[in-house]
């Protein structure tokens, strides 16, 4: 995605006013602000955290980016063969919300990681990955209000301080009539990327997402997958008392080289309509 494709409806976080592109730098309109971002590899970068720079601070480097990117590859790579994940059956189809308002519908994924789900997605995460192409936190989206018709958020609110923000700045940045799509997880081990702080029941998650119109809800990954994680993410290696997280994932492989068949009773599973009471993760698909 290109800068100039969606600089219409950046703004800057703080303030909201627009932004405008000059001398290679994001400058915000507001008279009391005056606020300049420089671009990173052409891209806005509107956080300091690990790995991106602040303004005037230097960038990642190529080298480091294309480590972390070679990582991620490598750990879908291995996961697409023994893996604790299994959906019986996507609820939604990506290609069908970014054709929301046909060629012209801006669709944003928050925390998309390296990933792009469709090629007119905007991609915002906290790291340089490769397809992503804004930098911001997702407590302060840097869009226009009413500027978006789809937005996407899969397995990243639990890793945020402040949900409730976030999804309410999905509900700010999203047209009339605009769909959100989220993936929250319910029975499912500490997992700190970089850090864990909450889980959602299936009317934990109504609750969330209270100021939307629920078009679906329900179990995405089921109760085989939820056990699953928890016998080889958490029990053995507990058992070691250990705090090598290289040993926690050598236990993890070991364990499911015999046991990750069992994941698949989910799709027997997932239609018993007591299965959000041990479910691993939910989805929800609800409109403004």
């Amino acid at each position: 995605m290109e800068l100039q494709e969606i600089l219409g409806i950046l703004v800057y976080p703080s303030c909201k006013s627009n932004l405008r592109l000059s001398g290679g730098k994001l400058i915000c309109s507001s008279v009391r602000c005056k606020a300049e971002y420089n671009l990173i590899n052409g891209k806005p970068a509107f956080v300091a955290v690990k790995g991106v720079p602040a303004p005037g601070q230097q960038a990642v480097s190529p080298q480091k980016a294309r480590g972390l990117l070679k990582q991620d590859k490598l750990v879908k790579f291995i996961s697409s063969f023994i893996t604790c994940d299994y959906i019986p059956q996507m609820p939604v189809d990506y290609r069908e919300l970014a054709n929301l308002k046909g060629p012209k519908t801006r669709l944003l994924e928050i925390g998309s990681g390296s990933r792009r789900i469709h090629e007119r997605a905007i991609n915002l995460d906290l790291m340089p990955f490769e397809n992503v192409d804004i930098m911001a936190d997702g407590h302060s989206l840097p869009f226009a209000s009413e500027s978006l018709d789809v937005v996407v958020i899969d397995v990243v609110l639990e890793h945020v301080a402040y949900p409730e923000i976030i999804v309410s700045e999905i509900h700010r940045t999203l047209k009339k009539g605009g769909l959100v799509y989220a993936v929250v997880p319910f029975v499912h081990p500490y997992h700190d990327h970089p850090a864990d702080y909450h889980r959602w029941s299936i009317s934990g998650v109504e609750l969330l997402f209270k100021d939307f119109k629920t078009k679906k809800i329900g179990v995405l990954r089921g109760p085989s997958v939820a056990i699953l994680n928890a016998i080889t993410s958490g029990f053995p290696y507990l058992l070691t008392f250990s705090k090598s997280n290289s040993l926690q994932l050598a236990l993890k492989g070991f364990m499911l080289l015999f046991l990750f068949p069992l994941k698949y009773l989910d799709k027997l599973l997932v239609k018993n309509p007591q299965s959000h009471i041990l479910a691993h993760s939910f989805y929800y698909l609800g409109e403004k």
